[in-house]
């Protein structure tokens, strides 16, 4: 779970979300973060850059992560 103060919000996250939140450290791009995911979930290339995409997007929205 990710505890936004400012907005005093609680996000889940799922096995993938939680995933990827591991892996925001300012040094990986989302293409490396959508492979890393395509090889541990054993999903297409395709499915996780729009899944990663689509999760980076909704953290910067809530200004939990800037890109």
């Amino acid at each position: 779970m990710i505890l936004d103060l400012e907005g005093r919000k609680v996000m889940g996250l799922n096995p993938v979300g939680s995933f990827v939140w591991g892996l925001l450290d300012g040094q990986r791009t989302a293409a490396q973060m959508a492979a890393a995911v395509a090889d541990r979930f054993q999903i297409s290339a395709g499915r996780a850059a729009a899944d990663v995409d689509a999760f980076l997007t909704a953290l910067s929205a809530r200004g939990l992560i800037e890109v």
